[in-house]
């Protein structure tokens, strides 16, 4: 006999299996109309505190119904709404007793309130009635019967059982029962954490180079020298670290202590040319340009070194490869390369160029037909890892999903291949997965000139969702799980090489593409045919600065003033938050995956998303 599961079989089980979550089943009550009437007919009426029921022959089954607090019980059971009768029935009732007061905890477990809603409980009354159909049951506070009465002591024992023990107001209780108010009262009261304060950093230097047009002697200005980069003198203090604060532990209500968020702590490290001094203050030990790296937590200053060189760069100095700053005194020639491990400043154009910096990289004339990179390839990278992360989640999903379904088969005495499991739940509950490998794939091929033995096992391995054949011939979750462990090896090495604040400043930009992990700042014309892609904000500063032709993305926001024109190709701008500008010609315009395809100019563009549609709003 063959015992193994079909394809048809094994996917009506998982429709008919919640993979999400169990529903529980009501339990206790049921509705009236649902239990039915036992016996012949009868007729039933309410004397001397009972429900009676009585057989009439050849009667029908009236209807009975409880007013609240009264409930009603049919035959044992509670029953809710109107309800049949017949001779064979039981009717009791009972009071629903709402506490006479209550005790609520806050949130946050620092207060306890005592409420009072009545300090005696009477008995109760049902109102004689005579037979009829529908029959409701009622009944009446006898003040004349006593049957409980709230005392501080009842309170305070409440209190004690509910574990409750911290800075008791026993007198507020005492009050509220003498002198009822029936509001919230303030009863316990724990004591509220200090909370810590992080370690932190002043700087006395400035992060980023200022831009400023001074006017020399005989009224003239100079434009070539207006870029201003931070320097110090050797024995100037950089940095000074405030040591962290610890916090003040506190305690709830029920005693249990409550303890201060740590504080964050800062190690400071001096490199070269740099001194730390005290508790905590940074000198320099040379003349130079500070600069501060690393992360939040290990932060590094030296003074940085520069190589100038006075002039272009061009054949007769060669490609320049320099572990700090390089300041380019003129403009860098065709296919010419430049590769710093700090910033990069040129006091005039790019042509055909490759300018890569592990800091930001600033030119003040124009780059064309180049490639300009800041920090570590931000968009590409950033678009990697949020594939692989969401591609892990997926996987950690599927592998539970195809778990619990092997169990359930097994039980059934089936046999089931995991290959046929993982692909019958890819096809039926789990579609994104291979659309989320193929986004995958497509980051990992963007990136092939990184080429490294960690991006080629990523590509081997994702490849293995985008091919049904070789899901198939899965035998064992080892290829899930190593699949597994590269995603979240490959999203742990991109968050770890990103760079925070490396920007790319330029004048303006032809033919040329510029990626930077911080933000794209264009000073003068605009941009013509380009890519430009940034974490972070990209930003026109001329009054007449034009966008044509060119593919904007910035994961904050894009401002801008005249977008589009007649020539140069469909212009597209595409920001994570907010775009604006002065004037659109016809181009397109995304915020997140949301899009709008502009055809006509408009004016005073302001583009964003709310309640999860695009917004866009202009004047014609």
């Amino acid at each position: 006999m063959n015992n193994h599961i079909s394809d048809d079989e094994l996917l009506g089980l998982i429709k008919s299996l919640n993979l999400e979550e169990a529903v529980p089943e009501r339990e206790g009550r049921s509705g009236g109309e649902d239990l039915l009437p036992s016996g012949e007919g009868a007729s039933v009426h309410v004397e001397n505190n009972q429900i009676v029921v009585r057989a009439v022959e050849g009667g029908g089954y009236p209807l009975v119904e409880a007013v609240p607090p009264v409930r009603l019980l049919k035959n044992g059971k509670l029953v809710e709404g109107r309800t049949r009768v017949g001779a064979g029935d039981k009717l009791e009732w009972q009071i629903a007793r709402e506490p006479l007061y209550a005790i609520e905890v806050s949130e946050n477990k620092l207060e306890a309130y005592f409420q009072l809603v009545s300090k005696v409980r009477y008995g109760w009354n049902l109102v004689d009635q005579p037979a009829s159909s529908p029959l409701r049951i009622e009944a009446v506070e006898d003040r004349e019967v006593v049957l409980e009465t709230v005392n501080l002591s009842e309170v305070m024992r409440t209190l004690q059982s509910m574990g409750i023990v911290k800075n008791i107001r026993s007198a507020v209780i005492f009050q509220e029962l003498a002198h009822p108010t029936h509001e919230r009262r303030l009863v316990a009261q724990g004591l509220r954490p200090e909370p810590s304060q992080d370690a932190r950093l002043e700087l006395y230097f400035a992060q980023e180079v200022q831009s400023s047009i001074e006017e020399k002697e005989g009224r003239t200005v100079d434009y070539r020298n207006h870029l201003h980069i931070p320097s110090v003198k050797k024995g100037d203090l950089i940095a000074r670290r405030y040591p962290m604060v610890p916090g003040v532990i506190g305690y709830t209500v029920y005693g249990e202590l409550i303890e201060p968020v740590p504080p964050k702590d800062i190690t400071v490290i001096a490199k070269e040319n740099v001194e730390i001094r005290g508790d905590g203050e940074v000198y320099a030990a040379k003349d130079g340009r500070p600069r501060m790296t690393g992360s939040q937590a290990v932060r590094y200053f030296d003074i940085a070194t520069s190589y100038v060189v006075n002039g272009d760069v061009d054949l007769k100095t060669g490609n320049i490869a320099f572990s700090g700053d390089v300041i380019v005194h003129g403009s860098v020639k065709e296919g010419m390369v430049i590769e710093s491990l700090g910033n990069v400043y040129i006091f005039g154009n790019a042509y055909q160029a490759t300018v890569t910096a592990t800091g930001s990289i600033q030119a003040t004339g124009s780059i064309v037909k180049s490639h300009f990179y800041s920090g570590y390839y931000g968009v590409v990278f950033n678009r990697l890892y949020t594939n692989c992360k969401a591609l892990n989640d997926q996987l950690a999903r599927l592998v539970q999903a195809s778990q619990l379904l092997m169990g359930v088969i097994e039980a059934k005495g089936q046999r089931v291949g995991i290959g046929q499991i993982l692909m019958t739940l890819i096809e039926s509950k789990f579609k994104d997965v291979p659309k989320t490998a193929a986004d995958t794939l497509s980051c990992v091929k963007s990136i092939q000139r990184l080429a490294s033995k960690e991006m080629n096992d990523l590509r081997d391995q994702v490849g293995l969702l985008t091919d049904p054949r070789r899901i198939l011939g899965l035998d064992s979750f080892n290829l899930i799980h190593a699949l597994q462990n590269t995603v979240r090896e490959t999203y742990d090495m991109v968050e770890r090489m990103q760079e925070i604040g490396a920007n790319i400043d330029v004048g303006q930009c032809y033919l040329s593409e510029a990626k930077a992990t911080g933000d794209i700042l264009i000073r003068k014309e605009g941009v013509l045919q380009s890519t430009l892609t940034c974490r972070g904000s990209i930003t026109f500063f001329g009054r007449d600065a034009v966008c044509r032709g060119s593919q904007l993305d910035a994961q904050d926001t894009i401002t801008a003033n005249v977008v589009g024109g007649d020539f140069g190709g469909e212009t597209m701008l595409k920001a994570g938050r907010r775009i604006t500008m002065n004037r659109m010609n016809p181009g397109k315009l995304c915020i997140g995956k949301l899009c709008r395809q502009i055809l006509q100019p408009i004016k005073h563009v302001t583009a964003y998303v709310q309640d999860g549609e695009l917004m866009v709003e202009f004047e014609k």
